[in-house]
């Protein structure tokens, strides 16, 4: 049942779900890096193997493999064992990012955020909780769909992508994806399970 969500905010909109290990985030980044790399380098041998069979590069290739592996288990990676568990790593990440919570669907809730424009008209939006400038000089990683919420107003509005909003309205559930441009210029694409149906907007007093 939908029940007042006001004050709640973003994090009622990530559902429980149940807790499961990922043994990838005691990885360091180079290590991420380099497990990374070898994946491709497996597949990058099978093609080639596949297509032209085996020959001098594709042993220097599994030199190359075999070299990266062993400084990995050095450090104490068991990149076998993390390979076998990326398949279920990455389908608990998914629903992680995409599940919606049915405890708020259908309630009137609030959020305050940043405000993304998706038309020229400045209409239709996507409503993130952290600025947008935040990830300028960063990795530009965008936010999982579940913290992404589309909105449509009837009128449009004077945009400013540093203002925080306060953003009201009934949360239902939609999908969609959009590819917009961060204020340094680089392109992101933003997926949203969620909008925002009579949303109001105003300004959040700083």
């Amino acid at each position: 049942m939908a029940g007042d969500a006001g004050r709640q905010g973003w994090p009622a909109l990530i559902p429980p779900l149940p807790s499961y290990h990922d043994p990838f985030l005691a990885l360091s980044a180079e290590q991420l890096a380099d497990l990374g790399y070898l994946v491709g380098l497996r597949q990058r041998i099978e093609r080639l193997v596949h297509a032209d069979g085996d020959g001098p590069a594709i042993a220097q290739l599994r030199d190359e493999q075999a070299l990266l592996a062993e400084n990995l288990a050095e450090e104490g990676v068991d990149v076998n064992y993390l390979l076998g568990e990326r398949e279920r790593v990455m389908a608990a990440r998914r629903a992680e990012a995409t599940s919606r919570s049915t405890d708020v669907l259908g309630s009137v809730i609030t959020l305050t955020g940043y405000l993304i424009p998706l038309n020229k008209e400045l209409s239709r939006f996507y409503l993130v909780e952290n600025s947008p400038l935040l990830v300028i000089g960063h990795d530009h990683s965008a936010p999982p769909p579940n913290q992404v919420v589309e909105l449509t107003l009837a009128q449009p509005i004077e945009f400013d992508a540093e203002q925080r909003m306060i953003v009201t309205g009934a949360l239902d559930k939609a999908e969609s994806q959009s590819t917009v441009n961060m204020p340094d210029g680089h392109p992101m694409e933003l997926i949203s399970v969620y909008r925002l149906n009579g949303a109001t907007v105003r300004a959040h007093d700083d």
